[in-house]
C-alpha cells in the first residue's frame, strides 16, 4: 500500500467516495418547467418527442435528423407560448369579467424573480440597512456563538503515518518532484 503511486491513491479515495455517495445520499430530480398551470397533457407528449428526436439525431449525427428536431423543437417552442398566453389571457379576461383582480396580481407576483437579500437587521435601538453593516452584524452574532476549542487535550490517533509533504518552493513542479523522488 506504502509504494502505489499518489494517483493510485487519489483514484482509490475518489471512487469509494463516489459509491459511498451514490448508495447513501439521496437524490431527487426536479423539474420546475412542467409545474406551470398551462402545462397540460398534449404540451408534455410533445416535449417528450422533442427529447426523444433530440437523442435520435444525437445517436445517428444525420442531417435529416437535425433537420426534424429542429422543426419539432420550433414547433413546441411555438406551442409552448401559445399556451402561456392564453393562459395570461384568460386570468386578464376572468379578471375584468368578475371584477376580481386577485389572479390576476397571484400571477404577476409568481413571476418576479427579485431577491430582496436580507432584511434590515436589528443593532442596539436603530436598523442597519447598508450591506457592510448587516454582515458585521450577522459576523459579530457567529462568533459569539461559537468559542475556541482547546487543542491541547485532543487525543492523537494511532494509525499508519505518512511522511509529511513539504509546502513547494520556488522550484518548478519538475524539479520539485523529481528532488523528492530522490530523497
Amino acid at each position: 500500500m506504502f509504494n502505489t503511486t499518489l494517483e493510485s491513491k487519489w483514484s482509490a479515495l475518489k471512487s469509494h467516495i463516489d459509491q459511498v455517495t451514490e448508495r447513501f445520499v439521496p437524490s431527487k430530480m426536479t423539474s420546475k418547467r412542467h409545474n406551470v398551470p398551462w402545462m397540460n397533457r398534449s404540451l408534455r407528449r410533445l416535449c417528450r418527442k422533442k427529447n426523444r428526436l433530440y437523442k435520435k439525431a444525437r445517436r445517428s449525427g444525420s442531417p435529416s435528423s437535425w433537420t426534424r428536431y429542429k422543426e419539432n423543437k420550433t414547433a413546441v417552442t411555438k406551442s409552448l407560448r401559445e399556451a402561456r398566453n392564453n393562459y395570461i389571457d384568460s386570468i386578464i379576461d376572468t379578471a375584468f369579467r368578475d371584477n376580481d383582480t386577485k389572479p390576476f396580481w397571484r400571477f404577476i407576483k409568481s413571476q418576479r424573480n427579485d431577491c430582496p437579500g436580507i432584511a434590515p437587521l436589528k443593532s442596539g435601538d436603530h436598523l442597519v440597512a447598508d450591506a457592510s453593516s448587516k454582515a458585521e452584524i450577522l459576523n459579530h452574532q457567529c462568533k459569539s456563538v461559537f468559542s475556541k476549542e482547546d487543542t491541547t487535550t485532543v487525543p492523537t490517533l494511532s494509525g499508519p503515518r505518512f511522511p509529511s509533504i513539504s509546502t513547494p518552493t520556488s522550484l518548478g513542479y519538475r524539479q520539485l518532484w523529481s528532488r523528492q523522488a530522490l530523497e
